[in-house]
């Protein structure tokens, strides 16, 4: 289940007006084309708000008490406008039936993508099973004080539109139409680009970590980090028991290379031209990660997400501050009740000879002496409060978003020089940034990438996923995506 923020807020030079309109907005910002899906599109008088998609095993196969639930419950996590002076009144419905491969026909236009009428039949008989969600859908919106605008069904390769008098299908156009609506191919021109499936869209908007404009310095670089990332594990390996011997100051000087790093980055990119859009390619990204992050360094933060623990300080210090996160160490020091062994030694990369931000960082660490004491109990306590509630979306002020989606891609670049429980670690990490930014389909696929991890650390994000919530901040429009996030081009 996905909460999306409108990515085309911008008035369109060709305006929403009909079915096939709705539609092309609506796959545009979902950047796939859905299937057994319950899609809701949140509307005000002149502006598209979020967009809500319920995936479901068989939409033709429905539980109408369970349906309308689920549905009214999605509807009230809505904000109650999209701007001042823009409030949210009317709903759109869009049911998608099954996909097949007459959908990917007309959708790529390959081969004879008509359909006949015997399978205009068969799909008119889907139409027919499909009539329930009608009235369930009626019944969720009119229980939230909604309008519902106009509710559609997408079968294979025809659309639909409800007649609420009669409880019924109308037949209106095939799903070929949509592509050749005004919006759709304007949005198209702007960049923006539309998968035929769910998993060929996971595939073609995923951020690539590889990609480049530097080859040679990408290959050394990756080397280097891997080497690293190797000599550190090892450490850890072997000598575990003296790393951990002051585990929360460790921890907040490891925390402390994560935060700076994320600075360093958004500074590069900020003095890029293109930068004023805030969607750059993934090369510029993935470069930019490359170019901050000293590969001894790299090595250093990949291989010490030694726990969960270790990757949810980095998290709270991206979402909230660096601040909060040393003021919820503070916390977890006074609530065990074991003494630091301060002085112990602080384990750090080897960068000294390097020249930059993130070098100076190491080498302050080297010499600083990094205590709680200071920090209030109201601060300590706060902070742990604001940690518990943050991360788990229980919340309507939202992360940080633009250090959320620069830890996003980061994590991803260090992922992809390193192996092991490590690895798992960063791709839980980004399951998790999924999530809080709405989309639980992103954080279940990056999940499967961590069964191994999984089995020996749980985490609430399971649970989380598993209960089908959304973070409480999707109902608040000045912190869903109220920033100029970084983006990835095309989306």
């Amino acid at each position: 289940m996905d909460c999306i923020k409108n990515s085309h807020p911008q008035p369109l030079n060709n305006p929403a007006r009909n079915a096939t309109d709705v539609l092309a907005v609506t796959v545009h910002n979902l950047g796939y084309w859905p299937e057994n899906s319950v899609v809701l599109v949140s509307c005000s008088a002149r502006q598209v708000g979020p967009i809500v998609r319920v995936g479901t095993d068989d939409v033709l196969e429905v539980d109408v008490a369970d349906a309308e639930e689920a549905l009214t419950r999605y509807l009230e996590l809505l904000p109650a406008q999209i701007a001042p002076g823009e409030p949210i009144d009317r709903i759109f419905c869009i049911v998608f039936g099954h996909a097949g491969a007459q959908r990917a026909a007309q959708l790529t236009g390959c081969g004879d993508a008509t359909p006949t009428m015997a399978e205009v039949g068969s799909e008119a008989e889907q139409a027919q099973r499909a009539r329930v969600w009608i009235e369930v859908v009626r019944r969720a919106v009119d229980r939230t004080g909604l309008a519902l605008a106009d509710l559609y069904f997408v079968s294979q390769t025809c659309r639909w539109t409800a007649i609420e008098e009669t409880c019924a299908y109308l037949f209106d156009g095939f799903v070929e139409d949509v592509l050749k609506s005004p919006v759709y191919l304007e949005l198209l021109m702007n960049g923006s680009v539309v998968a035929g499936g769910e998993e060929e869209g996971r595939t073609l908007h995923a951020f690539n970590p590889q990609a480049t404009a530097d080859e040679e310095h990408t290959q050394a670089w990756g080397e280097e980090a891997r080497m690293w990332f190797e000599h550190y594990d090892q450490t850890l390996a072997t000598d575990g028991a003296a790393y951990a011997e002051d585990y929360l100051g460790q921890k907040f000087a490891e925390t402390t290379l994560w935060s700076t790093a994320l600075e360093v980055i958004e500074e590069s990119l900020l003095r890029l031209p293109e930068s004023e859009t805030r969607e750059l390619s993934h090369a510029q990204y993935a470069d930019a990660v490359r170019q901050a992050i000293p590969a001894p360094v790299a090595g250093f933060m990949a291989a010490t997400l030694t726990s969960a623990g270790s990757s949810q300080f980095v998290m709270f210090a991206a979402a909230a501050s660096l601040e909060d996160a040393q003021h919820l160490m503070a916390n977890v020091h006074r609530e065990s009740g074991l003494p630091r062994t301060e002085g112990a030694g602080l384990m750090l990369p080897l960068s000294t000879a390097e020249s930059g931000q993130l070098a100076d960082c190491v080498r302050r660490l080297h010499g600083e002496e990094i205590s709680f004491d200071e920090i209030s109990p109201d601060k300590a306590e706060a902070a742990s409060e604001l940690f518990g509630t943050l991360l788990t979306g229980r919340t309507t002020r939202a992360p940080e978003w633009n250090r959320v989606s620069l830890l996003d891609y980061t994590a991803a670049v260090l992922a992809s020089m390193c192996h092991g429980l490590p690895a798992q670690r960063l791709m839980l990490m980004r399951a998790w940034i999924g999530w809080l930014k709405g989309s639980s389909s992103d954080a279940s696929a990056q999940l499967e990438a961590c069964e191994e991890l999984l089995r020996v650390e749980p985490s609430p994000l399971q649970l989380i996923l598993e209960s089908a919530a959304l973070p409480r901040w999707v109902g608040e429009p000045a912190q869903h995506g109220r920033h100029r996030s970084w983006k990835l081009e095309g989306r």
